[in-house]
């Protein structure tokens, strides 16, 4: 199911763990990024949870982006503000 959803659409995974310090202070930034471009499909995710498994990302720290278009999966590990995250997926071809 989750395939059929991202192949579909770009999207922009927010993997969080609880208490991860940056994790909580990128909270506001995804919130932001979410309001300013609501076409762009964001999901939040435990990184202790299946998903993170499904999407074949072997994540090692906290908090880890993934921008998924199609098949392809990009990973950034660490605090992001708006900004960073809009350049980010711009220099990725991304669409906002």
């Amino acid at each position: 199911m989750i395939d059929s959803i991202l192949s579909k659409t770009e999207t922009l995974f927010f993997i969080r763990m609880d208490g991860c310090e940056a994790c909580e202070a990128a909270m506001p930034e995804v919130d932001k990024f979410t309001s300013k471009h609501p076409r762009t499909m964001v999901l939040t995710i435990d990184a202790n949870g299946p998903i993170p498994d499904q999407l074949g990302v072997n994540v090692r720290a906290t908090p880890t982006w993934v921008f998924r278009r199609g098949q392809d999966a990009v990973v950034k590990v660490g605090f992001m503000k708006v900004t960073e995250i809009e350049k980010w997926i711009k220099h990725l071809g991304g669409t906002l």
